[in-house]
C-alpha cells in the first residue's frame, strides 16, 4: 500500500542541515514537530518510520557503520552500501511518484529518519543536496530509490553502468520519466560499447553524450510512452547507429 510519508519545509530542513555544518549530530527520530503531510492519502506512522530506519542500519552494519569506520570508508565500499540499500528502501517506501518526487519527502528521511546513516555515507561532506530534497538526483536517498525504481526488474544493466553514466541518464528528466525507455536506452548503450569502443576512437563517455543529447529531443516528435517493446528495441537502435556514425564520420 502507497503511503504518504513526512514532510520538511526547505527552511525546516536548512536549519537542521546547519547543525550538520556546526559539526553538530543529529538524533534520529520517528517524527519532527514541524513535519507536515500531502494532502489526500493514508500517512506513514511512527512504526513505518522505526522499520525504515532498522533496516537500513541493520544494512549499514555490514559496511562498518557503528564501528567509528567513516574515516577509513572507501568509495567501493560507498558503491557496495548503495546497490544493497536500495531494494531495501524499495520494499519500505512504497511511493507514488508524485510523493518521491517531493524533496520535503526525501528531507524528513535524511534529516529526521536517517541522519545518523546519511552522516555516514557522506562524511565530512558539506553538499547539502545530499541531505536536503533540492535536487533528487543528487539526494542520498532519492537517488537511489529513483534508480531502484526506474531499473525495478533489469537491475543487471544498472549494476553494469558506471556510477557517473548512472547519474548522467537518471538527471535527463525527459528520460528517466520513463522507465522503459530508460532501461532499452541503457541496455542497448551497453550492448554497442564494443563495437564502439574498437579502434574508433570513441569512448565511453562522448558515445554516452551524443546519445543522450538524441534521446532527449525524440520525445518531442515521438511518443515514446506509447511505443511497444519491439518498437522501443528498434528506435533506441536507430539512435545507437545515429550518435556511432554521427562521431565515427562527423555527420550529425
Amino acid at each position: 500500500m502507497t503511503l504518504l510519508w513526512p514532510r520538511l519545509s526547505r527552511s525546516t530542513a536548512s536549519s537542521l542541515y546547519s547543525r550538520i555544518r556546526r559539526n553538530e549530530s543529529l538524533e534520529p527520530a520517528f517524527s519532527h514537530d514541524l513535519q507536515t503531510f500531502a494532502e489526500v492519502g493514508v500517512r506513514a506512522r511512527s512504526n513505518d518510520v522505526q522499520a525504515l530506519g532498522t533496516a537500513v542500519r541493520d544494512c549499514a552494519g555490514h559496511y562498518g557503520f557503528g564501528d567509528n569506520a567513516s574515516s577509513k570508508y572507501a568509495s567501493t565500499s560507498a558503491r557496495s552500501f548503495d546497490k544493497a540499500v536500495t531494494p531495501i528502501l524499495l520494499d519500505h517506501l512504497d511511493l507514488t511518484w508524485s510523493e518521491a518526487s517531493a524533496g520535503e519527502v526525501w528531507s524528513f528521511i535524511a534529516l529526521v529518519a536517517l541522519p545518523d546513516v546519511t552522516e555516514w555515507r557522506w562524511p565530512g561532506s558539506d553538499n547539502e543536496q545530499r541531505w536536503i530534497g533540492i535536487d533528487l538526483t543528487r539526494h542520498q536517498w532519492s537517488r537511489l530509490w529513483w534508480r531502484g525504481t526506474v531499473f525495478r526488474g533489469h537491475e543487471e544493466i544498472l549494476h553494469q553502468l558506471l556510477e557517473s553514466e548512472v547519474d548522467q541518464i537518471m538527471s535527463r528528466r525527459t528520460i528517466a520519466g520513463n522507465a522503459a525507455y530508460t532501461t532499452a536506452l541503457a541496455e542497448a548503450y551497453l550492448a554497442s560499447l564494443e563495437r564502439a569502443l574498437d579502434g574508433t576512437g570513441v569512448s565511453r563517455r562522448t558515445l554516452l553524450r551524443d546519445l543522450l543529447k538524441r534521446a532527449r529531443r525524440t520525445p518531442a516528435y515521438i511518443d515514446v510512452m506509447a511505443l511497444d517493446d519491439d518498437a522501443m528495441a528498434n528506435l533506441v537502435a536507430r539512435l545507437i547507429d545515429e550518435s556511432l556514425k554521427a562521431l565515427t564520420y562527423g555527420a550529425y
